[in-house]
């Protein structure tokens, strides 16, 4: 655990050089990264590689594909995929109950925030501890898993050779972005009362659709709570999901004669 807590330190603290920077000589290196964040790291790191992809095995797609989606996971910083398989697959089982581990009822820092940063024996109480097989047996995840923070490491090395805005803005900065809009939704996503939620489905938890929150992260999460195999969560005529427009333009597999890879 604490590797990932110096990465998100280390991504809190090149958001803070980033706006300095931005505040004392030029705002287009910020202004560029915001862009980035939703458009690279919210929509196809997260939303479509992490979540609905390794996640969620949502879509099928190409070897070369595989490897693409698998290189876009790195984006966000929240791990390897079989990290974050591991812990999101548990919180769909345990969603809002006591094991969730970053369910609104226990807190609103805990669920936004605290979460991430706990020890070992954290996710132990929870009973966080079925790892997805399907996710271990693929070498290419299992090899990303072993060497996460040496390659994110080499990435910020080279980048910084070549220009430390790169570094700050593009690779560091993301993971403070992703923890904002993520973590965040972990909150809002279960809350009734939160500005714009809605239901479509009674489900087990407290999940809530939002479509301000859909077309900025590109997930209706009750929407997903009910039908968590759907690549595309949008259900109703007047639901827009734009990770969804994102896999059927640059991802997804339909051609029965081609050699898929989950």
């Amino acid at each position: 655990m604490w590797k990932y807590r110096v990465l998100l330190l280390s991504g809190f603290l090149a958001l803070g050089i980033g706006i300095f920077y931005a505040a004392t000589t030029t705002i287009w290196w910020l202004a560029a990264s915001i862009v980035y964040n939703f458009v690279v790291v919210a929509h196809l790191g997260l939303s479509v590689a992490m979540h609905r992809y390794f996640s969620h095995r949502a879509f099928r797609t190409t070897p070369i594909k595989h490897k693409i989606l698998l290189a876009l996971s790195m984006i966000p910083g929240v791990g390897s995929p079989l990290t974050y398989g591991t812990m999101h697959r548990h919180h769909h089982v345990h969603s809002d109950t006591e094991l969730d581990t970053h369910s609104p009822k226990h807190g609103f820092f805990h669920s936004w925030i605290l979460f991430g940063a706990y020890n070992h024996k954290f996710y132990q109480d929870k009973q966080v501890n079925r790892i997805p097989k399907d996710l271990y047996r693929d070498k290419t995840v299992k090899w990303m898993h072993e060497h996460y923070y040496k390659l994110f490491l080499l990435v910020v090395v080279l980048t910084s050779l070549i220009d430390w805005r790169i570094t700050i803005y593009f690779i560091l900065m993301p993971v403070a972005y992703n923890m904002l809009n993520s973590f965040h939704f972990t909150w809002s996503s279960h809350v009734p009362w939160w500005f714009g939620n809605y239901r479509n489905f009674e489900t087990k938890d407290d999940s809530q659709n939002n479509k301000l929150v859909s077309y900025m992260i590109g997930e209706l999460h009750n929407n997903h709570h009910a039908k968590p195999s759907l690549y595309n969560q949008a259900i109703k005529a007047d639901e827009f999901d734009t990770a969804a427009w994102l896999i059927d333009k640059l991802f997804i597999e339909k051609d029965p004669e081609r050699q898929y890879t989950w």
